[in-house]
């Protein structure tokens, strides 16, 4: 990543303050081990040298307030998937498979001062980047992945100037709505523009493809959710392909990225 930082916040989301990467003293393995103070005696031991990195919260004001962590990761590496931004919207960072940032994320520990060890030792978790559950998560006290819906599209609309349209408008670049269930998580993050294996808009009266891997014109996916995905599709290209003209027969097919199920729906532009 071009950045990482792990801040503290008082209610309502104030920093009170904020170590970005640099900060933290590393392992030659690359992890870091932070011990945060808040009252009790620090040992002698806990220094870089060691490899700790301390911060001493109650020299700063009102400390017991503290309510939030925060970690930020800015600009991933391609192919990097265990960066903030790769956990779908409303998806715990643990799953039964493991961590989806792996040891990316913070593991919190509360251990007494006098029992640090003389060298600071990672607390490792088992990753699984990339690797988003087949399900939909249970809410307390029904706690645990399960079956997700069969995937369908009960509808696909555009934008356009009337209001409650429920028309897929022939437009260049057309602000697209598909409605339905279990869709699943979109494992390439979101903003993304470009091809993937999970969607595709294909055009059967020009004869194009948009958005699913070696298509002709790209799409740009703002919002992938269980029951609703948001799209732009890039139409026509810098080259002029993808024409959307209006009698257009437009199929759209969407495939849930953990069952690999997928589901169609086919419509006219008006």
């Amino acid at each position: 990543m071009r950045y990482m930082s792990l801040s503290f916040s008082y209610p309502g989301g104030h920093t009170m303050a904020s170590l970005d990467d640099t900060a933290f003293t590393k392992d030659k393995d690359g992890f870091a081990t932070l011990i945060v103070g808040t009252g009790a005696t620090i040992p002698a031991w806990v220094t870089a040298a060691n490899g700790y990195t301390y911060l001493d919260l109650t020299t700063l004001d009102d400390y017991l307030e503290l309510s939030l962590l925060s970690v930020r990761h800015i600009i991933p590496g391609t192919g990097f998937t265990c960066a903030g931004q790769f956990v779908p919207y409303r998806t715990s960072v643990d799953t039964p498979a493991g961590s989806l940032l792996g040891d990316y994320t913070p593991v919190v520990d509360y251990p007494t001062a006098a029992s640090l060890p003389k060298k600071a030792a990672p607390l490792s978790v088992t990753a699984a980047c990339g690797t988003s559950p087949d399900g939909n998560a249970g809410a307390r006290p029904s706690c645990g992945v399960f079956p997700a819906a069969a995937p369908s599209i009960s509808g696909a609309v555009t934008q356009c100037s009337a209001p409650g349209c429920t028309e897929f408008a022939a437009q260049a670049n057309p602000p697209i709505t598909i409605n339905g269930a279990g869709f699943g998580v979109f494992p390439l993050g979101a903003p993304f523009t470009g091809t993937s294996k999970y969607l595709e808009l294909e055009d059967a009266t020009q004869g194009w493809q948009a958005g699913y891997a070696g298509s002709n014109c790209t799409v740009s996916i703002s919002e992938w959710d269980t029951d609703q995905i948001q799209l732009v599709a890039n139409v026509p290209n810098e080259n002029g392909k993808c024409q959307l003209v209006s009698g257009d027969k437009i199929r759209i097919e969407v495939w849930n990225p953990q069952s690999a199920v997928s589901a169609t729906f086919t419509t006219t532009a008006e």
